[in-house]
């Protein structure tokens, strides 16, 4: 068909939830450097899915015409139109870039007013609209064939099925397979991308040029290759962005991943918020054994996902909650550049409240070999001294000194001893220093008295994670009085300030959302921000809304898994809080997400649920990746605006 100018155009406005519209409109001739666009197909994703159904959490606008996904026919051309002429196909960018930013200078994704086409802005659900041309690019596929293709059940990404890009003249067709576009990367005339099955969920990638370090499956001039650790070691070779490496002191984020699926979410929500230098691979020693997933999985899980979003900016890989020097050992094989020390099982939480005398005693058992130091000259350099610290005053008497020597003497040891092992195999890499997870608040004092005790031993730290006041459980908001968090947070970040400058850390960070902006504030971009366990339970609202019964099931094993597994954790959720799973109806189980109790049940009882349905829980997100992600973007935009606004 082709539309005569002045005539309607019909398509499908989204006005709210669940409410859709036919709807016919005048269809203006294009101006200036406008295309008129011919739609030929419109994918759906999980993003339309949700606008459609009102669960999309990103930002949206209604009404609105749906589709970001799309393919069409240039059928006329504005005066200012350079590249593009009637008949072209075509396609176009999702998000929409302003050009004149400062941020679009660097990346247009970081753009501060970027639009999101179909999202934001009305997209392609139309017979014909109009589109500046600097948002549209020719995709001429083999054959004059041109279509977005949508299948199971139309909720899953949506690509070109048989495509090549032309700028870059390398990437080849590949019947049967998507290509995700931001993996294209062509690099001394070997061409590198990422593709996806068209029909399941397998990827791999896609190799034009020189292969010869990887291998795979030759199709024509292209070798197609699984992901397996080789071709992910043979990549990072060839393209030395997919390396992590050292941060500084830059404001950063940990976005810990227990399934090996979330990073694209990751990225894309970095990227929006922009300022953050990101930790894409951030996993514990306890995760993996409980995830079954080996350090170097979770390197090459996080640089996969880098690779099909297109990143290129630097990222650090954490070996997380670290106590052992095998622990280490099997990390820096891994190639991990971010190594957190957790000595807690050497903090002596019965020396916050014990007796002098007790304290006494425990002082003199201390390591003091290991310490390279005496009783006698540790009162020497902390009795005697008063310090003013951003008008802060910090003064030891010899009871504030005895308990914070008997508290943390062992960890300080056991820190030296794991950073010396750590620094006589890896030349350049970073240290945090952790105490979170233990039973009592550090002192302002006690975290001078860390802070000064390591840098004498020779210690070089980047980041330090207190143990603050309050409660900063798993999955859910800080409990706690905040005037006396802020009181007590503001004097660590002047401690970090002065005694470093190192970062300060907030574990279990995942959810914190009313401290954040207390933290934003006083670090003064001296900040390490974890995540962990969110993007697990963020897979799980997705799932709610995908498989309503396999989400019960999910349920119901983590109600009965709860009690056991919640022992190595600080939570408080209480089953008799945590509904029935067959009492809740289909379209109220996500919410579910957002109850105390149940999130905190779900987010405990990860390594259970894994070990029974978790090839079921993969499977399901692979399938519908598009719902995980649009989930992932949105919540973490949320747990990363009050550190850049």
């Amino acid at each position: 068909m082709t539309l005569n100018l002045g005539t309607q155009s019909r398509g499908i406005v989204l006005k709210g939830g669940r409410q859709a519209e036919i709807v016919r409109e005048e269809v203006a001739a294009p101006a200036g450097s406008q295309v008129l666009i011919r739609t030929h197909a419109v994918g759906l994703c999980g993003s339309d899915i949700g606008l459609y159904l009102g669960t999309y959490e990103g930002p949206k606008n209604y009404p609105i015409y749906f589709g970001h996904e799309w393919s069409g026919v240039v059928e006329a051309a504005g005066p200012k139109v350079t590249r593009l002429h009637p008949g072209d196909k075509v396609t176009g960018d999702c998000s929409l870039y302003c050009g004149a930013c400062e941020f679009c200078g660097r990346d247009r994704n970081l753009c501060q007013h970027i639009e999101k086409f179909g999202i934001t802005v009305d997209g392609a659900s139309r017979q014909c609209f109009l589109q500046d041309e600097r948002y549209v690019y020719r995709a001429d596929p083999a054959g004059g064939r041109i279509h977005c293709r949508c299948e199971n059940r139309a909720r899953r990404i949506t690509m070109l099925e048989d495509w090549h890009i032309p700028q870059s003249g390398r990437v080849q067709l590949l019947p049967g397979w998507q290509l995700y576009p931001r993996s294209v990367v062509e690099v001394e005339a070997t061409t590198y991308f990422l593709v996806r099955q068209a029909v399941g969920t397998g990827k791999a990638l896609a190799v034009v040029g020189d292969a010869a370090p990887f291998a795979g499956e030759p199709q024509g001039d292209v070798l197609l290759c699984p992901l397996s650790a080789a071709n992910a070691a043979a990549l990072r070779a060839r393209l030395p962005w997919l390396n992590p490496q050292s941060l500084g002191l830059v404001k950063s984020a940990g976005c810990g991943d227990r399934l090996g699926l979330a990073t694209p979410g990751h990225v894309r929500a970095v990227r929006a918020a922009g300022g953050i230098a990101p930790i894409w691979a951030q996993q514990s020693i306890r995760e993996n054994a409980r995830t079954g997933r080996t350090p170097q999985q979770v390197i090459d899980d996080a640089m996969w996902g880098l690779f099909q979003e297109g990143w290129r900016e630097p990222w650090g890989a954490d070996a997380d909650h670290l106590k052992t020097t095998a622990d280490v050992d099997l990390c820096v094989a891994a190639g991990y550049t971010f190594f957190t020390v957790d000595p807690g099982d050497h903090v002596d939480n019965e020396a916050h409240t014990a007796p002098v005398e007790v304290l006494e005693g425990k002082v003199q058992a201390l390591p003091w070999d290991d310490l390279d130091d005496s009783p006698d000259g540790l009162r020497a350099r902390y009795l005697a001294c008063r310090s003013e610290v951003e008008g802060l005053s910090v003064e030891f008497s010899p009871d504030i000194l005895a308990r914070a020597a008997a508290k943390y003497g062992r960890a300080i040891a056991h820190t030296v001893r794991m950073y010396r092992h750590l620094a006589a195999q890896v030349h350049e890499f970073e240290l945090e220093m952790s105490v979170d997870e233990t039973e009592t608040p550090t002192s302002v004092e006690e975290h001078w008295f860390i802070a000064n005790e390591l840098a004498r031993l020779g210690v070089r730290w980047i980041s330090l994670a207190p143990r603050y006041v309050g409660r900063f459980e798993k999955g859910v908001d800080y409990i706690g009085p905040l005037a006396e968090f802020e009181t007590q947070f503001a004097q660590h970040a002047a401690i970090a300030r002065i005694l470093g400058p190192y970062k300060l850390s907030l574990h279990s960070g995942s959810d914190k959302f009313s401290v954040y902006p207390i933290v934003a504030r006083h670090t003064r971009g001296l900040v390490h921000l974890k995540t962990a366990g969110t993007s697990y339970v963020e897979a799980l609202r997705a799932i709610a809304g995908i498989d309503p019964a396999f989400f019960r099931e999910i349920l119901g094993l983590a109600r009965g898994r709860y009690d056991l597994d919640r022992a190595t954790y600080h939570v408080s959720a209480h089953l008799s809080n945590v509904p029935l799973p067959q009492a809740v109806s289909d379209t109220e189980l996500p919410e579910l997400l957002d109850q105390f109790d149940t999130r905190q049940v779900l987010h405990v009882t990860f390594g259970s649920v894994l070990d029974a349905l978790g090839a079921r829980l993969l499977a399901a997100l692979q399938g519908d990746e598009e719902a995980y992600y649009a989930r992932l973007e949105a919540h973490f935009r949320r747990h990363l605006a009050p550190f850049v606004s």
